[in-house]
């Protein structure tokens, strides 16, 4: 069975989402997932086919929290997480909740979906505790000239 962090099956710290999100920090176990890296072609077909928007300036994301962000009609979240950006699609792929307002599991990086629990990794998308068992998409962030600024990507790009 998936570990499900001590606060999720509590109910803790679920709910407020936005700025300030609860920060849900227990002292528990779990192996890294392994990642893929990407080869240096991916990596230019990648760059080149992003469009960055400016998004915040930096300082107004403290690390842990979370806000919703929208950017030519598409919903998004966008987490520090440990000093680094992260933004994924604002809605559980289980039923479609939004994201913006789940907890945060600032140990292991996990977005904590308030309705039923579903884990969602910020870095990779990947759906670690059910019921929640698809990915939520994740787009590619940097920092630039003070601002974080979100890339679009794939469908989203080529859609606007």
């Amino acid at each position: 069975m998936a570990h499900r962090p001590d606060a999720v099956r509590r109910g803790e710290g679920l709910g407020a989402g936005t700025r300030g999100a609860a920060l849900v920090d227990r002292g528990h176990d779990r192996a890294a997932p392994a990642r893929l890296r990407p080869t240096p072609l991916t990596q230019v077909v990648t760059a080149a086919a992003t469009r960055f928007v400016r998004v915040i300036p930096v300082e107004e994301l403290r690390d842990g929290e979370l806000i919703p962000v929208e950017i030519d009609g598409t919903p998004l979240v966008l987490v520090r997480h440990r000093g680094a950006f992260f933004a994924v699609q604002n809605n559980c792929s289980h039923r479609d909740f939004p994201l913006s307002e789940a907890g945060f599991d600032a140990r292991d990086g996990y977005l904590v979906c308030a309705w039923h629990g579903g884990c969602f990794d910020v870095r990779t998308g990947a759906a670690t505790v059910p019921p929640a068992t698809d990915p939520v998409e994740t787009f590619p962030t940097r920092v630039n000239g003070g601002y974080v600024e979100i890339g679009l990507t794939g469908s989203l790009l080529a859609g606007r």
